[in-house]
C-alpha cells in the first residue's frame, strides 16, 4: 500500500511528464491520423487490406515505442528513492514494479482511448459493433 501511496503522489506532483504525454499522443494521432486518411473506406482489393493492417500495427507500435520511452526519465528519477527506501527495507522490488504499474494504469487508458478514437475515426473505420 505505501508503494502505492508512493507512486501516486510521484505521478500527482509531475503533471508536466503527464500532460506532455498527452499532448504527444494526440498530435501523433492527428499526424498519423491525416497519413491514413480514409484509408479503412478503400478496401476493394486484397492489398488496399493489408495496408490497412499495416497501419494499424504502425500506430500501435509507435504508441507503445513512445510509453516506453517517455517513461524512463520518471523512472530513472525515481530509481534512486527506491534504492534508499529499499536500503531502509521498506518494501522490495515486486510490490515497487507492482505500484508503478497500478499508478501507470489509468493514465496510460485515458491516453489509448485518446488515441484510438482520434485514428479509428480519422482512418474511416466503420464505427458498427
Amino acid at each position: 500500500m505505501a508503494c502505492l501511496w508512493k507512486q501516486h503522489w510521484s505521478y500527482w506532483h509531475n503533471p508536466a511528464y503527464t500532460a506532455v504525454r498527452l499532448r504527444f499522443t494526440i498530435f501523433i494521432a492527428l499526424v498519423f491520423g491525416t497519413m491514413f486518411w480514409d484509408l479503412g473506406t478503400k478496401v476493394s482489393k486484397s492489398q488496399d487490406l493489408f495496408n490497412v493492417m499495416e497501419s494499424m500495427y504502425a500506430v500501435v507500435l509507435f504508441l507503445g515505442v513512445q510509453n516506453a520511452s517517455s517513461v524512463q526519465p520518471v523512472v530513472d528519477v525515481e530509481r534512486t528513492v527506491f534504492y534508499r527506501e529499499r536500503a531502509a527495507r521498506m518494501y522490495s522490488a515486486i510490490p515497487y514494479a507492482f505500484g508503478q504499474v497500478f499508478i501507470e494504469t489509468p493514465y496510460v487508458f485515458v491516453q489509448v482511448v485518446s488515441y484510438g478514437i482520434i485514428i479509428y475515426a480519422m482512418i474511416g473505420f466503420e464505427w458498427a459493433l
